[in-house]
């Protein structure tokens, strides 16, 4: 009797194995979400410490040299948000010098420069350059905006002291010059009297 010919026809997966394939592909799923958002969390701690480090760092150079020191914040003309900074020593002649390299933020964060959520970022703070011209910085040239943080040889900064100062980071996913704190951020504040930063988490 001749063998019967295999059948031509697929077996369908059966309604348990779908679901099983649909629960393992939305735990996948959720796994890479949770991955991202920790990395992206881990990012914003590390740019947080790392800006607050130069800022107290700055603060203590100032003290032991017994000279003015500028932390400029750079934002590149064609971006919304400040993606670097960088430490500078002020001569007597009132020029100033890099202290160390230009820190840039890490990819996909950036401070607000919105008055709501950085109160730093005004005109009071804002680097004017009288009649010359900006100085070149690494790849940014002179195409940016700069604001200014400057400690006194006392370690004092020369801001006022009748306001709150303070610089938020967060996700540039998340927009600029928002109303309101988002989910996930990081607020350094600046005191005026003793020029101590403090950064503040969620």
């Amino acid at each position: 009797m001749p063998a019967s010919a295999p059948s031509s026809k697929r077996k369908a997966f059966s309604l348990i194995e779908l679901l099983i394939v649909i629960a393992i592909a939305s735990l996948v799923g959720v796994l890479v979400v949770t991955g991202v958002g920790n990395s992206q969390s881990a990012q914003l701690t590390a740019s947080a410490n790392q800006l607050l480090d130069t800022l107290s760092l700055a603060r203590e150079v100032a003290i032991a040299k017994n000279q003015p020191v500028e932390v400029w914040f750079l934002k590149p003309k064609n971006e919304p948000f400040i993606s670097s900074y960088q430490m500078r020593l002020v001569d007597p002649d009132g020029t100033t010098g890099a202290k160390g390299g230009l820190i840039r933020l890490a990819t996909g964060i950036g401070i607000d420069t919105g008055s709501q959520l950085s109160s730093f970022v005004s005109s009071a703070n804002t680097k004017q350059w009288g009649g010359g011209s900006a100085p070149v910085i690494g790849s940014l040239g002179t195409n940016y905006d700069c604001w200014y943080l400057r400690f006194q040889p006392n370690g004092v900064p020369t801001l006022s002291s009748s306001s709150q100062h303070y610089l938020t980071i967060h996700r540039t996913g998340e927009g600029n010059g928002l109303a309101s704190l988002p989910a996930n951020y990081a607020v350094i504040g600046i005191s005026p009297a003793t020029g101590k930063a403090r950064v503040y988490r969620p």
